[in-house]
């Protein structure tokens, strides 16, 4: 069995609301010290997952979240 949000909402076909964040430029994972700045978050539109399977709302909220963080990123691409 699947596990994770994309498979909780295919099974329940309830949507996902997906959010972005550029925490990752000031905490960075597994680091001590954290620099000042603001974290921008970003949430997105609905996205169904009726009739859709765990996979491809992944790829789907992967691709917004990827969009979304080059468009808050201070550090660009």
């Amino acid at each position: 069995m699947e596990w994770g949000g994309a498979a909780l909402a295919a099974h329940s076909g309830y949507p996902i609301l997906p959010v972005a964040l550029n925490a990752g430029e000031f905490w960075p994972r597994g680091g001590f010290l954290k620099r000042p700045g603001t974290v921008r978050v970003v949430f997105g539109p609905l996205i169904e997952s009726e009739g859709r399977s765990a996979q491809e709302l992944n790829q789907q909220v992967e691709h917004w979240i990827e969009t979304a963080m080059m468009e808050i990123s201070a550090v660009g691409p």
